[in-house]
């Protein structure tokens, strides 16, 4: 049996940190500051300046406060991502300061904040701290406690999320996580990473990335040194049945010992764009590390032999970052004067390479040169660039051609040249790479692929051993990729001589045939080609395109959002790739008139929906043919134009960009861009990285490595995304078990049993997965009392005549915990329903039992019969209340929350306590009712805390209510007269400003003026008036004081600082002393500071 709540997994975890990785725990339960100078702040202040203190010994004290002032203060102005960043390069290369040393002289410098050269020096304090309440950024008085913080000399640099073992992880994701970010965002400018876990499942993420790219760490060493190592699958089973927290052990040992965490830390964080965060996965880390190391051992010996080995990482687990993050160790940590190669056989290839080092800032580019200084433009520019003290070069291996007859000239003895090599196939083996070899004899080389050349060991040979590997099958499991589905579909080819077609597919790996291989194809697969190629078959191929993309490709999240994927046609040869693209055009139109007239005739508004929102689909959706070109346009147009077909249209997509430099490969790797189909033969096959791609359309022979990277463009992760499908037309499924099995399980060996799953697994077991939803959705409720087969026996009747669901929904309202499992539930098998489209439509039942278990989260969340939030808000107030909301526009949906303009009250003056009290004794579902009074009043507070931030203390005394009736403290009788009495507090203080004859602004100055002050009745009225004149003098406009932008600058700063001063001086009573003024007087700047860094609370 599992744990069953989250402080038992958060005690053993404490004492696993405290005993195996040498922390020290410190409990933090009670608010206490710990070092801090305020509940708000986060940063050990002592701590972090003694630390300073250790490090920089040479440096004076001016230069230790003025770094830890640096690191401590405020960076709400910025973008969450930009202030992860600011402090992230801080920590790693500290703090720049200036100083006069004995000399008289000025001098810079930096100091150091940890000592990453030895990680358990005492240097470095590593601390555990537990329930640490750290006050809303934005509110007073109210605070939250997240469970584990992992603190690094007073810096906290990992947060770790424990939930209750019978939940779900994602819970403290969806549920602690995002309220953490919104409500405690200063936490996060300081964040490594975020770990969640409910000791079964764990999972490890940057603060701000979507649960699909959060990922798991239970691997200790790379797969290539040990594979027998517990799976995913196999750890998560044994931390469950053991009750051993294994999954929580092996990410704590292996992420958060002392070594690890700084090496992570300095070496494994990458900035996308100054958009993203990206963090190295756990293979990522282990095969990167397993890379320096051959490169750093090879370092000390007199002679290298150039073989760094085989870096083999399946498709879509992040090979290009890897690359990024073995480069940049590489030059920060190993002494040496290193050049990287980076070497590719594909133009697009080598364009999306370039781009990630370049968005990361690993490379930087300098504007107007006419030559791009890491891009060789010609044979003899890359000639002149390797014989130079480049930094990093990106190229492709046919610049290593010369004339035949001639030999490659030696360019350089340097033995610092590392050569990575991405995607090790044909050309990297003799002719072209010999000559590279012969260009850079001394050159240490290293081989990026997902698919090795294995007959031979061809790959191994060249490269050296595999200095990693991480196979398709891990991939699926840690979900570093999407789960694959593999469909056959008619008309397939019927081919009975197997080797022919091989054949045949090695000659169609190339896009532009040879004239000897176009007559070998012509003479020898004629008839092959003939039955491929017949216009019946291609027509019935795209009737099937057309009647499946519109439900397949229009993905929505779990939150119903809209996440439209695209797809990949891929056909024989070029030709045939632009006649599916006309044919499918042509039939588009058809489908299109075809479910004009099915909706227009549908009674059933289900279906008539689908078939509306399908026309939508198909005619904002853009598709185009992507092929290599042949001779020159206007050749290559007359020799389209003899097949009947036209060209020059997706030419010009490909080769001709917009005014903003976009073509066709940009449109169709941007999510939100409508191009979201492709006709392709080869091009894109390989290499190329849309995480949209979602299914496969397949219609050519391919085997081996090919096959593999084909499928791979659809295994990607993105959100939305539930899996990759390929549709096969064309009959590859012995050739895909074989391909599979070659590599799905790396080095380790082709599977025993033939009929062992694979990790491509065919369509209808996604069907069984669906339907193992269900049952287990069914199970969790039957559990509670909630019989979902007895709602299921009613039959034809309408679900708003089954009063089950409200008798279910009041079950599932009785704990928090039972809505979340719901929600999860209905997620899963709603998700699952969509990705199964539209092959699910002819399995009625699985639709009646998700169609259930979405109508009772309705009913459970109070949505039935409204399309909107703001409705159902406006509804929920309307019969609690019996009121309307005043004001147009007044609820607007953000985050998931129903939040409210400030200029629109819910009057709870005209809600009657006593007969609300009465009335809930004689309520048959209590949940449902002590639920609306608990959304109502949560939606009443943070309203309130809007206008003035001094009302934490009443969202803290509503959440202590919800937390003990969660617990069991509270029935739920005391729970809601727990309720209404707040109710009535928070109907009393709603009135307050009105009442102190204040506007809400000047009450909640008034408020921060006050607070912890005893004032007589004579000194309140002074206090008042000072707020009052305050907030006229500084919001009127003719006194140019809060200007726009004042807080950017230090002139206008000391401007709003002295006025403050000025009026509080006029206006304050004596008993405010020189300290208590001095801090009212920082208190209310700081007040004005933090509403001008959220962008409001200016005059003019």
């Amino acid at each position: 049996m599992a744990f069953l709540n989250e402080s038992h997994v958060e005690e053993a975890d404490i004492k696993y940190f405290e005993k195996h990785l040498g922390y020290q725990h410190i409990n933090a339960w009670k608010p206490e500051k710990i070092g801090r100078e305020s509940l708000k702040e986060v940063v050990l202040r002592d701590r972090l300046t003694s630390a300073l203190t250790r490090l920089n010994p040479d440096l004076p004290a001016s230069c230790i406060n003025f770094a830890a002032d640096e690191f401590a203060r405020s960076r709400a102005s910025l973008t969450p991502i930009m202030a992860n960043k600011e402090i992230y390069e801080l920590i790693k290369k500290g703090v720049p300061v200036t100083y006069t040393n004995q000399e008289g002289k000025e001098q810079a410098a930096y100091a150091q904040v940890i000592n990453f050269e030895n990680p358990s020096s005492k240097d470095n304090e590593f601390l555990v701290v537990s329930q640490l309440s750290i006050e809303y950024l934005q509110v007073e008085n109210t605070t939250r406690r997240p469970d584990l913080l992992l603190y690094v000399n007073g810096l906290p640099l990992v947060m770790i999320e424990l939930k209750n073992a019978t939940e779900k992880a994602k819970v403290g994701y969806d549920k602690n996580l995002k309220d953490y970010r919104r409500d405690i965002p200063q936490l996060f400018w300081y964040n490594l990473f975020v770990c969640v876990s409910n000791g079964i499942e764990t999972r490890v993420g940057s603060f701000n990335a979507g649960w699909e790219h959060f990922f798991t760490w239970v691997k200790l060493k790379d797969t290539a040194v040990d594979q027998n190592q517990l799976t995913l699958g196999e750890v998560e089973a044994a931390s469950k049945k053991n009750n051993n927290r294994l999954s929580l052990k092996l990410f704590g040992e292996g992420l958060c010992n002392k070594d690890t965490l700084l090496d992570y830390f300095e070496n494994f964080v990458l900035y996308h764009k100054n958009k993203v965060k990206i963090l190295a996965k756990n293979h990522q880390y282990l095969g990167v590390n397993n890379a320096f190391h051959s490169l750093a051992t090879a370092s000390t010996k007199e002679e290298r032999n150039g073989k760094l080995g085989v870096f083999w990482h399946t498709q879509g687990s992040g090979k290009s970052y890897s690359m990024i993050f073995f480069s940049k160790k590489v030059n920060y940590k190993l002494n040496g004067n290193w050049s990287f190669l980076i070497i590719t056989d594909r133009r697009d290839l080598d364009d999306q390479i370039y781009r990630n080092f370049v968005e990361t800032e690993t490379v930087i580019e300098t504007k107007g040169q006419k030559q791009n200084y890491y891009r060789p433009s010609s044979r003899e520019k890359l000639q002149e660039y390797l014989q130079s003290n480049r930094s990093y070069l990106f190229t492709l291996i046919h610049k290593f051609s010369i004339e035949k007859g001639r030999t490659f000239p030696k360019l350089t003895d340097r033995d610092n040249w590392i050569v990575m090599v991405d995607e090790a196939h044909r050309t990297q083996y003799k002719g072209l790479a010999e000559n590279m070899r012969i260009g850079l004899p001394k050159a240490q080389y290293i081989a990026f692929t997902g698919t090795p050349l294995l007959q031979n060991e061809l790959t191994k040979d060249w490269f050296g051993p595999y200095v990693s590997e991480y196979n398709f099958a891990q991939s699926i499991e840690d979900g570093a990729t999407v789960p694959m589905f593999y469909k056959k579909s008619v008309p397939r080819v019927e081919q009975a001589n197997e080797n022919l077609v091989g054949e045949a597919a090695q000659i169609l790996e190339e896009e532009n045939l040879s004239e000897e291989q176009k007559k070998k194809l012509e003479k020898e697969y004629s008839t092959l080609l003939q039955v491929v190629r017949r216009d019946d078959r291609l027509n019935e191929i795209a009737k099937h395109i057309v009647q499946h993309f519109p439900y397949r490709l229009d993905a929505v999240d779990e939150n119903g959002h809209r996440k439209p994927m695209k797809a990949m046609v891929i056909s024989i040869d070029k030709f045939t790739a632009v006649r599916m693209y006309e044919k499918v055009q042509h039939y588009l139109k058809e489908e299109i008139k075809e479910l004009h007239k099915k909706a227009k005739a549908e009674t059933d508004l289900e279906k008539k929906t689908r078939y509306e929102r399908a026309i939508t689909f198909m005619k904002e959706t853009r598709m185009a043919a992507v092929v290599s070109q042949e001779g020159s346009e206007k050749e290559e147009e007359e020799v389209f134009k003899k097949a009947g077909l036209e060209i020059r249209k997706h030419r010009r997509l490909m080769d001709y960009p917009s005014d903003n430099g976009q073509n066709i490969e940009d449109y169709f790797k941007d999510p939100n861009n409508t191009y979201r189909i492709v006709f392709v033969t080869a091009m894109w096959l390989t290499g190329f990285d849309a995480p949209s791609v979602s299914t496969i359309y397949l219609d050519k022979p391919l085997q081996n490595h090919t096959l593999m990277q084909t499928i791979a463009r659809a295994n990607r992760v993105i959100e939305g995304k539930k899996n990759g499908l390929v549709i096969d037309y064309f009959g590859v499924f012995r050739n895909l078990k074989k391909a599979l099995a070659d590599y799905a399980e790396g080095s380790k060996g082709k599977k025993e049993d033939p009929d062992e799953e694979f990790p491509v697994r065919e369509f209808e077991i996604l069907l069984q997965i669906l339907n193992e939803a269900i049952s287990e959705a069914k199970s969790y409720c039957k559990d509670l009392g909630a019989d979902i087969d007895s709602i299921l026996a009613v039959g034809e009747k309408g679900f708003r005549e089954v009063e089950l669901f409200n008798e279910y929904a009041n079950i599932i309202l009785e704990k928090d915990e039972y809505r979340k499992q719901l929600n999860l539930f209905e997620n899963t098998i709603s998700s699952l329903y969509d990705s199964a489209k539209p092959e699910i439509y002819d399995y009625p039942e699985i639709k009646k039992a998700r169609d259930v278990f979405e109508y009772l989260r309705k009913v459970v969340d109070r949505q039935i019969d409204q399309d909107e939030e703001t409705e159902r808000a406006k509804r929920r107030i309307d019969e609690l209340l019996d009121i309307s909301i005043v004001g147009q526009g007044d609820l607007v949906v953000a985050h998931e929350r129903v939040i409210m303009k400030t200029a629109s009250l819910i009057d709870l003056s005209k809600l009657n306590f006593a007969k609300l009290r009465e009335q809930f004794t004689e309520k048959e579902y209590k949940n449902i009712e002590f639920t609306n009074l608990r959304e109502v009043m949560d939606l009443k507070m943070r309203q309130m805390m809007r206008q003035n931030k001094m009302r934490g203390g009443f969202l803290e005394r509503f959440q202590k209510v919800i937390d003990d009736y969660n617990s069991g403290s509270l029935s739920i009788e005391e729970a809601y007269e727990e309720l209404v009495k707040q109710a009535e507090d928070l109907s009393e203080e709603q009135t307050r400003a009105a009442r102190e004859g204040m506007t809400e602004g000047q009450l909640e100055i008034f408020d921060l003026l006050s607070k912890d002050k005893s004032l007589t009745k004579e000194e309140e009225k002074k206090v008042k008036l000072a707020a009052q004149d305050l907030l006229t003098v500084l919001y009127d406009a003719k006194n140019k004081i809060l200007i726009q932008e004042w807080h950017k600058e230090k002139k206008t700063q000391e401007v709003v600082r002295r006025k403050i001063q000025e009026i509080l001086d006029l206006h304050l009573p004596a008993s405010y002393e020189r300290n208590i003024f001095i801090q009212k007087t920082d208190v209310v700047f700081q007040h004005l500071y933090e509403q001008a860094e959220l962008g409001y609370g200016f005059a003019a």
